[in-house]
Protein backbone atom coordinates (compact mmCIF):
# COMPACT_ATOMS: atom_id res chain seq x y z
CA UNK A 1 0.00 0.00 0.00
CA UNK A 2 2.82 2.10 0.89
CA UNK A 3 4.19 1.51 -2.18
CA UNK A 4 1.30 2.46 -4.60
CA UNK A 5 0.90 5.75 -2.22
CA UNK A 6 4.85 6.75 -3.11
CA UNK A 7 4.45 5.63 -7.02
CA UNK A 8 1.41 8.03 -6.96
CA UNK A 9 2.64 10.57 -5.25
CA UNK A 10 5.90 10.43 -8.10
CA UNK A 11 3.48 10.33 -10.65
CA UNK A 12 1.90 14.01 -9.38
CA UNK A 13 5.29 15.41 -9.07
CA UNK A 14 6.34 14.50 -12.43
CA UNK A 15 3.03 15.72 -14.19
CA UNK A 16 3.35 18.89 -12.26
CA UNK A 17 6.95 19.54 -13.56
CA UNK A 18 5.59 18.24 -17.04
CA UNK A 19 2.82 20.88 -16.79
CA UNK A 20 5.28 23.69 -15.52
CA UNK A 21 8.24 22.78 -18.26
CA UNK A 22 5.36 22.70 -21.25
CA UNK A 23 2.71 24.92 -20.59
CA UNK A 24 1.64 27.46 -23.50
CA UNK A 25 2.92 30.58 -23.06
CA UNK A 26 0.80 33.64 -25.23
CA UNK A 27 3.34 35.98 -25.95
CA UNK A 28 0.97 38.98 -26.19
CA UNK A 29 0.43 38.34 -22.72
CA UNK A 30 3.87 38.17 -21.28
CA UNK A 31 5.32 40.36 -23.77
CA UNK A 32 3.56 43.38 -21.86
CA UNK A 33 5.89 46.87 -20.69
CA UNK A 34 4.92 47.71 -16.70
CA UNK A 35 3.58 51.36 -17.42
CA UNK A 36 6.21 54.18 -16.11
CA UNK A 37 5.94 55.72 -13.05
CA UNK A 38 7.17 59.00 -12.22
CA UNK A 39 10.59 58.73 -10.87
CA UNK A 40 13.19 56.27 -11.65
CA UNK A 41 13.94 53.68 -9.23
CA UNK A 42 12.67 50.10 -8.00
CA UNK A 43 9.37 48.64 -7.08
CA UNK A 44 8.89 45.02 -5.26
CA UNK A 45 5.62 43.51 -6.23
CA UNK A 46 4.02 40.45 -4.93
CA UNK A 47 5.76 37.47 -7.24
CA UNK A 48 8.05 40.36 -9.32
CA UNK A 49 9.77 43.40 -9.59
CA UNK A 50 10.48 46.87 -11.72
CA UNK A 51 13.15 48.81 -11.96
CA UNK A 52 13.07 51.82 -13.58
CA UNK A 53 16.22 53.70 -15.15
CA UNK A 54 17.11 56.71 -16.77
CA UNK A 55 18.25 55.68 -19.97
CA UNK A 56 21.22 58.31 -19.98
CA UNK A 57 22.75 56.83 -16.74
CA UNK A 58 23.81 53.69 -18.92
CA UNK A 59 25.12 55.80 -22.06
CA UNK A 60 21.52 56.93 -23.61
CA UNK A 61 18.45 54.62 -25.09
CA UNK A 62 20.42 53.94 -28.44
CA UNK A 63 22.81 51.63 -26.32
CA UNK A 64 21.17 50.27 -23.56
CA UNK A 65 18.77 47.87 -25.00
CA UNK A 66 21.56 46.54 -26.91
CA UNK A 67 24.27 46.02 -23.96
CA UNK A 68 21.36 44.68 -21.60
CA UNK A 69 20.27 42.22 -24.36
CA UNK A 70 24.11 40.88 -24.17
CA UNK A 71 24.19 40.42 -20.56
CA UNK A 72 20.89 38.56 -20.62
CA UNK A 73 21.43 36.58 -23.06
CA UNK A 74 24.73 35.42 -21.19
CA UNK A 75 22.46 34.30 -18.52
CA UNK A 76 22.05 30.52 -18.05
CA UNK A 77 18.94 29.11 -18.88
CA UNK A 78 17.61 32.50 -20.20
CA UNK A 79 16.17 33.10 -23.64
CA UNK A 80 14.25 35.77 -25.97
CA UNK A 81 10.66 35.03 -25.37
CA UNK A 82 9.03 37.64 -27.15
CA UNK A 83 9.67 41.06 -29.05
CA UNK A 84 12.76 42.72 -30.43
CA UNK A 85 15.59 45.43 -29.92
CA UNK A 86 13.51 47.30 -33.10
CA UNK A 87 11.01 47.78 -31.28
CA UNK A 88 12.34 48.60 -28.12
CA UNK A 89 10.46 45.90 -25.95
CA UNK A 90 11.72 42.61 -25.56
CA UNK A 91 10.64 39.67 -22.85
CA UNK A 92 13.10 36.57 -21.82
CA UNK A 93 11.97 33.97 -19.80
CA UNK A 94 14.46 32.24 -17.61
CA UNK A 95 13.84 29.12 -16.23
CA UNK A 96 14.99 28.16 -12.70
CA UNK A 97 17.52 25.05 -12.71
CA UNK A 98 15.81 21.88 -11.08
CA UNK A 99 11.88 22.04 -12.09
CA UNK A 100 12.19 24.61 -14.80
CA UNK A 101 9.48 27.41 -13.23
CA UNK A 102 9.64 29.88 -15.78
CA UNK A 103 10.36 34.04 -14.79
CA UNK A 104 9.35 36.31 -17.38
CA UNK A 105 11.34 39.66 -17.46
CA UNK A 106 10.54 42.41 -19.99
CA UNK A 107 12.82 45.53 -20.97
CA UNK A 108 11.11 48.48 -22.68
CA UNK A 109 12.10 51.98 -23.32
CA UNK A 110 9.45 53.97 -22.46
CA UNK A 111 8.73 57.13 -24.36
CA UNK A 112 7.61 59.33 -21.52
CA UNK A 113 9.49 62.56 -20.91
CA UNK A 114 11.55 62.12 -20.12
CA UNK A 115 12.24 58.36 -21.76
CA UNK A 116 12.82 55.70 -18.97
CA UNK A 117 13.95 52.05 -19.23
CA UNK A 118 11.47 50.07 -17.61
CA UNK A 119 12.20 46.47 -16.43
CA UNK A 120 9.48 44.62 -15.06
CA UNK A 121 10.30 40.49 -13.74
CA UNK A 122 7.71 38.34 -12.94
CA UNK A 123 7.01 34.59 -11.83
CA UNK A 124 4.52 32.56 -14.46
CA UNK A 125 3.68 29.96 -11.46
CA UNK A 126 3.54 30.67 -7.75
CA UNK A 127 3.08 33.98 -5.65
CA UNK A 128 6.29 34.64 -4.05
CA UNK A 129 9.71 34.75 -5.83
CA UNK A 130 11.90 34.24 -3.19
CA UNK A 131 13.64 37.76 -4.41
CA UNK A 132 15.09 35.73 -7.59
CA UNK A 133 13.80 38.35 -9.69
CA UNK A 134 15.09 41.38 -8.04
CA UNK A 135 18.22 39.78 -7.84
CA UNK A 136 18.58 38.48 -11.29
CA UNK A 137 17.65 42.13 -12.54
CA UNK A 138 20.11 43.64 -9.79
CA UNK A 139 22.81 41.48 -11.08
CA UNK A 140 22.55 42.11 -14.86
CA UNK A 141 21.95 46.48 -13.77
CA UNK A 142 25.33 45.82 -12.26
CA UNK A 143 27.09 44.53 -15.13
CA UNK A 144 25.50 46.84 -17.42
CA UNK A 145 26.96 50.22 -15.11
CA UNK A 146 30.09 47.90 -15.19
CA UNK A 147 30.12 48.11 -19.17
CA UNK A 148 29.22 51.81 -19.23
CA UNK A 149 32.00 52.40 -16.99
CA UNK A 150 34.62 50.62 -19.08
CA UNK A 151 33.10 52.83 -21.93
CA UNK A 152 33.73 56.05 -19.79
CA UNK A 153 37.16 57.75 -20.31
CA UNK A 154 39.04 58.37 -17.15
CA UNK A 155 40.47 61.88 -16.65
Amino acid sequence: MLKFIALGLLGALVIAVLVVRFAPADSQVWNEAFPPFRMTGDLTLPGGFVSQKDPDDFGGEAAILERLDQIIRQTPRTKVFAGSLEAQTITYVTRSRIFGFPDYTTVSIQPVSPARMVIYARLRFGKFDMGVNKARVQSWLAQLDDTVSEDTPTR
